[in-house]
């Protein structure tokens, strides 16, 4: 096996050719890029650093990071089918997968929100306790439970 990029051809194969840089895959990032990401993201030569600017790029788009993520990660799976299985995924494929996986995930985090809501308003109030008998009340005291400092609850 020699060490040039199985999909171009052109250069030998880094993790960042890989990832972004060959023409096949850069074409694919083109694509869905947001606009205000695109003069920016084929800079540089460190894939830490391209990895972490876009895992944690905020200003675009509210699902980018998530969406990156899962891309490359499909991106490096098609990669090794290719290499391994001789298996080439279309790129309209990797798109329709990971916006998929990414709206999921947010419909999951969404709805498991609501029901934390939900609960936390039917546990979180005070209820008057419930007299003993002869008039006397009895005093309860809960000091199980969990603090939240993000939200306060």
């Amino acid at each position: 096996m020699d060490s040039f990029c199985p999909r171009c051809r052109l250069v030998e194969e880094t993790c960042l050719h890989a990832l972004r840089d060959c023409p096949k895959v850069a074409a694919f990032w083109r694509s869905v890029l947001p606009k205000k990401l695109a003069p920016k993201f084929f800079n540089g030569d460190d894939v830490t650093v391209w990895l972490e600017t876009n895992l944690s790029f905020s200003e675009a788009a509210v699902f980018w990071p998530a969406f990156f993520g899962i891309a490359v990660d499909l991106l490096w799976e098609s990669r090794n089918d290719l290499v391994f299985y001789q298996y080439d995924q279309t790129w309209a494929y990797v798109h329709l997968r990971a916006t998929d996986i990414v709206f999921k995930r947010y419909k999951d985090y969404m709805r498991a929100r609501a029901s934390h809501n939900l609960m936390t308003r039917n546990l979180l109030k005070w209820r008057r306790p419930l007299p003993l008998s002869h008039g006397h009340w009895l005093l309860r005291l809960n000091v199980s439970g969990a603090y939240d400092p993000s939200s306060g609850t």
